[in-house]
């Protein structure tokens, strides 16, 4: 992200310019390979077994190094390019990186397999959340002890307007990720969709955010003001919020075709205003500061968005698979054992038991995946407070996606 903003080819009013377009079109391209890649690998799945759904993956990382290697020119995206090796090395803090990884990875496993894999009683679960906690207050501590807070402080105020924007960048992927998710599932289980029909399903949010994130970039350099940039969190939050938690209140397994078209074109329409535009936009802001502090800023912003969507699914699936697990065993504990209905959340379909089951077993799921968009509707509604937080900080001050960077630009801060 940090090299098609600051280092792609064109001369430079031209790139700042072409930034906010140039990362609306790989939302959008990424948008499409997840769409493609889940029903794909459900289909080689069901037609072969789970194992070649891995190694689709194979042919795809070569072609992307392959084209990686043709398609990106040369470019400085450090400002010590010229720095050996071994000095370049020697910045970093191996300490800080592990930890970094290490809490988000453990907060993850205990969310995915408590419940589900393992008891929430058992000692493995006891062990993760244990070494999840530990690690988390290494990390709080390594933080306390590193970071200068006074001087953070002092800084904060004109510092929340990045703030904002990565909150804001946060919601829209724990957004994208319920919605490009959940809904094929509820296909799945509601309408008894297959892989192809999950897809077609759910185009109607798919080309709905990817026109909306397409149309985003391009008028972004264009209307540059910070009440433009309210507009897109702001509004695209709000929008969010209202068909987040008007799905959370009817989705149901009779939930006609046509309100689901008219909810995902709103819920596609929100996200798509809010997604990955913050990479731009900080990238924008920081022009007149050093090449660092602006890979900083976009590396934060990016981290917060892919952060939002991995936390996000793993505490959604935590919710689906105990939540479901609590609501079919209270309802069918006589009819279905505990493996068969771990099977059922997890998605096969005992085609051997009755009809009738089936049926009121697709009823709970479908209220259950229905608690699911909460989560979005929450998410809009901070990324609604988020942009008028972003007004606030910004009332005095605009942003021009056309200004150049300064000649003398150094990495002094850095050092």
């Amino acid at each position: 992200m940090f090299y098609i903003s600051d280092c792609a080819p064109g001369i430079e009013g031209e790139r700042a310019r072409k930034a906010p377009q140039r990362i609306s079109i790989m939302s959008a391209s990424w948008a499409v390979g997840l769409i493609i890649g889940g029903p794909v690998g459900s289909a080689f799945s069901e037609r072969v077994t789970w194992r070649w759904a891995f190694l689709l993956n194979l042919p795809c990382v070569g072609a992307t190094l392959i084209l990686a290697c043709i398609c990106v020119p040369k470019g400085e995206v450090l400002p010590d390019d010229e720095a050996p090796l071994r000095c370049r090395w020697n910045q970093f803090v191996l300490a800080q990186i592990l930890l970094n990884m290490a809490v988000p990875v453990l907060l993850a496993l205990g969310l995915t397999f408590s419940g589900s894999v393992w008891h929430w009683d058992s000692h493995p679960t006891l062990a993760i959340w244990i070494a999840s906690g530990v690690v988390s207050l290494l990390w709080v501590l390594y933080l306390w002890a590193k970071i200068d807070w006074a001087g953070l402080v002092r800084s904060g105020w004109p510092n929340l307007r990045i703030w904002s924007l990565w909150v804001c960048s946060a919601c829209a992927g724990a957004s994208y990720a319920v919605a490009l998710y959940y809904f094929p599932l509820y296909f799945a289980f509601a309408k008894g969709a297959d892989a192809l029909q999950q897809t077609l399903w759910v185009l109607p949010f798919v080309l709905t955010f990817i026109t909306s994130v397409a149309i985003t970039g391009q008028l972004l350099p264009v209307f540059a003001a910070h009440k433009v940039i309210l507009v897109i969190f702001a509004v695209g939050g709000a929008i969010v919020t209202t068909a987040g938690g008007t799905l959370a209140a009817i989705l149901n397994r009779e939930t006609p075709t046509a309100h689901l078209v008219g909810f995902q074109i709103l819920m596609g329409s929100g996200v798509g205003l809010q997604f990955q535009h913050g990479i731009g936009i900080c990238n924008a802001m920081k022009r007149s500061a050093n090449k660092l502090a602006r890979l900083d800023s976009i590396f934060m912003c990016n981290l917060a968005q892919m952060g939002g969507i991995a936390i996000t699914l793993a505490a959604a699936g935590s919710i689906f698979q105990n939540v479901g697990y609590r609501l079919l065993a209270r309802s069918l504990r006589t009819a279905l054992t505990e493996e068969q209905i771990r099977a059922l959340l997890a998605g096969n379909s005992l085609k051997s038991q009755d009809p009738a089951l089936l049926q009121a077993a697709a009823d709970i799921v479908s209220k259950v995946i229905a608690k699911e968009f909460y989560v979005v509707a929450g998410a809009g509604g901070l990324c609604f407070l988020s942009g008028l937080l972003f007004l606030i900080s910004m009332r005095r001050e605009d942003i021009n996606f056309k200004q150049p960077l300064q000649v003398a630009e150094t990495s002094e801060n850095s050092t």
